[in-house]
C-alpha cells in the first residue's frame, strides 16, 4: 500500500548538532536541540494536508548556525514554510535555488536569523538556520499536500523518519542521535464510513466513528522507523469520481476511477519474469530472505508457457541463464544457488540493469522486470534513463527492502518502467508486501487504457498516457481544462481474451475552488520531468521544473524556500561563518578570542571586525 508516502520532516540528527569547522567553539551536545517535532495530518476524501512544526532551542552562550538533512516523499507538494521567533511570524518565499541561497547567505552574514529549505533529491531535503541566538526558541513549520491512492482498497499514510546512508555518498553522521520528542496526529474524514484503521509500525490504538478516524503516535525519544497508518473503507469501496478546481475560465481536475476485478489466468498471455536482485552487504539478512522467498513463490507457480531469469548484482553482476528458461525443480534450485553464493560488495545497479535489459526476449510474451534492492546508490537518474529507453514494452516493478529504503529510486524505477513500486521495511511487512507484488505481476488487469473527453476541453494530462493496470488499484489522471466544466469523461481498456472495459463519469459543477488539485497536478508534472532529466539533460527540462515551482509556489530541485527576519540579531557577527560538508549536520558560532593571544593579534582582529561592520552599515 505504498500509494501515498507523506513526509515527516524530522531531523536526521534532531536532538543535537556538532561543531565542525576548525577553530569553531566546542559546544555541549545538549546546547542545540530540537525540543519537539509535531506532525498534523488532515485527510479530506483522498487529499491529505500535512503540517510539520519543529521547535529549536539554543542552550549555549554563543550564536549558532545549523544545517541538517531529513527524509521526505517523492509525491508531496511542498507549498509553504514559516518561521516563528517570539511573536514574529515570517512567511518564506519561493525563489530559484541560486537566489534563495544568496538571500540566506546575505542574511546570515548580516546577523539576521533566517531559514532555507532546499531539495537534494525528491525524497531528501536540507534545511539551514542562521543566527540562532542564546536562549532562542524558534518554530519552523512546513506545509504540504499529497494525494492518497488506495491499493487493494487500502489507504496508507507513510511518514519517513530517517535518511539512510547510500552507497557512493558520504556517511550520514550521528544517525543514532534521536532524543527529541516527536508526535504524529492523523485525522481522516473519508467522506464514507471507515471500516478499520490501524498503525502497523507503532503501538497505537486509532479511533473510528462513522466517516472519521483518528490516530496519535507519541515518541518521547523520537521515531527510529517510518510511521505507517492504514485504513480501509466500509464495503471495500474506492473513491470514484472527478474533483475540480473551478475558476472563472478553466481550472484543474483529478480523475480517480475504480478498475475492474482481476482477470482469470486463462485470459492472460504467456509471461516472462526477470529478477534483478541486489546482493550487496546492506541486503544481508531479512532483505535477501524476502527476495529469495518472492522468487520461489512466483517462479514456483508459473505455467508451462512461462519463463524466468535472474541477474544478481553487488560490485559486479552475474546472470543465471543466457535466455529465460521454464520453471522446473532444477532451474529453481539453480536460482537459489546463485542468490546464496553471489559475493557481497557495493551496489552497482546500472550495469546490472543494462545486462538484464539486453537479454533476448520472445515475441508475444508479457515481460516483467522485478528489481529488488534497498537502493543505497546515488546514480538514480542514470538508472531511470536505462529503464525508460531500453525496456521496450516490458513493465518494470521495484521492490525496496530494508528499514530505510531509498524510495526515490524505487518509485522512480517503477515510474520510468510503467510498473509499480513496493516497499518492505520490516519482517512483519515482508509477507504482505511480497504477496501484493505477486498479485500484481501474476495477473495484469487492463492494457491499452484510453481516457476520452466529450464536451470537456481537457489538456496537459498527467500522466500523458495511462500505463497497464495490475491488481486492484484505481486509475488516476490529473489535468487542466479550458472554459466551463461540462460534458463527460470515459475510460476504456482491454484485457486478455478480447475482454473490454468502459466506464463513463459525468462532470458536475460545484463552483468550489480546490487549490490542492492544481498543486497536485504541478507535482505530478514535476515527477514526470524529474524522470526525464536522466534522458534529455538538465538544461532542457530543468527550466520547466523551475517555472512550475515558481508559478505554483512549490519546493523543487530548482526552487527553494527562504524566510528572513529583518531584525539584525547577531550584531557581533564575525567574518568566519558556518558551513556544512553537504550531507550531515554542522553548526558554528561566533569565534571567541583566546585570552592568551598577543596584544597585537587582538588589535588586528578588532580592527578587521570594525572595518567589516562599518562596510555592512554603509551597504545597508
Amino acid at each position: 500500500m505504498r500509494s501515498a508516502t507523506l513526509c515527516a520532516l524530522s531531523l536526521l540528527f534532531p536532538a543535537v548538532a556538532h561543531a565542525e569547522l576548525s577553530g569553531a567553539p566546542s559546544f555541549d551536545r545538549r546546547e542545540l536541540s530540537v525540543v519537539a517535532t509535531d506532525t498534523q495530518v488532515d485527510v479530506t476524501g483522498v487529499v491529505a494536508r500535512v503540517v510539520v512544526r519543529q521547535t529549536y532551542f539554543n542552550g549555549s552562550s554563543t550564536p549558532i548556525d545549523a544545517t541538517y538533512v531529513f527524509p521526505g516523499s517523492t509525491h508531496a507538494a511542498v507549498d509553504g514554510l514559516t518561521m516563528q521567533i517570539g511573536d514574529r511570524r515570517i512567511e518564506a518565499k519561493v525563489k530559484t535555488r541560486e537566489k534563495a541561497r544568496a538571500t540566506f547567505e546575505r542574511a546570515k552574514a548580516q546577523g539576521k536569523t533566517a531559514t532555507l529549505l532546499e531539495q537534494h533529491r525528491p525524497n531528501v531535503f536540507q534545511s539551514s538556520v542562521s543566527n540562532l541566538m542564546p536562549g532562542d526558541r524558534i518554530d519552523v513549520t512546513l506545509y504540504y499536500t499529497e494525494l492518497l491512492v488506495p491499493e487493494e482498497r487500502v489507504y496508507e499514510i507513510v511518514l519517513p523518519q530517517i535518511v539512510a546512508e547510500r552507497f557512493g555518498a558520504p556517511p550520514w553522521e550521528g544517525a543514532a542521535d534521536r532524543t527529541n520528542r516527536a508526535r504524529v496526529e492523523v485525522r481522516v474524514d473519508a467522506g464514507m464510513p471507515i471500516r478499520q484503521m490501524h498503525v502497523p509500525s507503532h503501538d497505537a490504538a486509532p479511533r473510528v466513528s462513522g466517516n472519521e478516524g483518528y490516530a496519535r503516535i507519541d515518541a518521547p525519544d523520537g521515531f527510529a522507523e517510518d510511521v505507517v497508518i492504514r485504513y480501509r473503507l466500509a464495503g471495500d469501496r474506492i473513491q470514484t469520481g472527478l474533483l475540480l478546481d473551478e475558476r472563472e475560465d478553466g481550472g484543474s481536475f483529478l480523475l480517480m476511477m475504480q478498475p475492474p476485478e482481476r482477470l482469470a489466468p486463462n485470459a492472460m498471455p504467456p509471461r516472462e519474469y526477470v529478477f534483478i536482485v541486489d546482493v550487496s552487504g546492506s541486503m544481508n539478512g531479512f532483505p535477501l530472505e524476502v527476495a529469495t522467498h518472492l522468487l520461489e513463490e512466483l517462479v514456483g507457480n508459473l505455467g508451462p508457457m512461462d519463463r524466468f531469469n535472474v541477474v544478481c548484482f553487488a560490485s559486479s553482476n552475474s546472470v543465471l541463464f543466457d535466455r529465460s528458461m521454464p520453471a522446473t525443480r532444477e532451474t529453481l534450485a539453480e536460482a537459489r544457488g546463485l542468490l546464496a553464493s553471489a559475493p557481497a560488495g557495493g551496489t552497482q545497479l546500472g550495469a546490472a540493469l543494462e545486462r538484464a535489459l539486453n537479454l533476448p526476449r520472445n515475441e508475444g510474451v508479457a515481460t516483467s522486470f522485478v528489481v529488488i534492492t534497498d537502493g543505497f546508490i546515488t546514480a538514480e537518474r542514470a538508472a531511470f534513463d536505462l529503464v525508460r529507453t531500453r525496456r521496450g514494452d516490458a513493465n518494470v516493478f521495484a521492490l525496496g527492502i530494508g528499514p530505510n529504503v531509498n524510495r526515490f529510486l524505487v518509485e522512480g524505477l517503477a515510474k520510468a518502467g510503467g510498473g509499480h513500486p513496493f516497499v518492505v521495511t520490516s519482517h512483519p511487512d515482508a509477507q504482505h508486501e511480497a504477496e501484493r507484488l505477486l498479485a500484481y505481476v501474476r495477473s495484469p488487469v487492463l492494457t491499452d487504457i484510453r481516457v476520452a473527453f466529450d464536451g470537456f476541453d481537457a489538456y496537459d494530462l498527467e500522466p500523458p498516457t495511462v500505463p497497464d493496470l495490475f491488481a486492484d488499484r484505481p486509475i488516476v489522471v490529473f489535468g487542466k481544462y479550458r472554459g466551463a466544466p461540462k460534458g463527460r469523461v470515459t475510460v476504456t481498456g482491454r484485457g486478455g481474451a478480447d475482454i473490454t472495459f468502459a466506464r463513463t463519469l459525468p462532470l458536475e459543477r460545484t463552483g468550489e475552488r480546490n487549490v490542492a488539485i492544481e498543486k497536485l497536478w504541478a507535482r505530478s508534472r514535476i515527477e514526470q520531468l524529474t524522470v526525464l532529466l536522466g534522458v534529455v539533460g538538465d538544461a532542457s527540462v530543468g527550466s520547466q521544473i523551475e517555472a512550475l515551482g515558481l508559478e505554483h509556489n512549490l519546493l523543487t530541485e530548482r526552487t527553494s524556500f527562504v524566510a528572513v527576519d529583518e531584525t539584525v540579531r547577531n550584531v557581533a557577527r564575525a567574518p568566519a561563518s558556518s558551513s556544512s560538508r553537504g550531507w550531515g549536520t554542522s553548526i558554528s558560532g561566533t569565534p571567541e578570542l583566546d585570552p592568551g593571544a598577543g596584544a597585537g593579534a587582538l588589535l588586528l582582529l578588532a580592527g578587521l571586525v570594525a572595518m567589516r561592520l562599518d562596510r555592512r552599515r554603509r551597504s545597508e
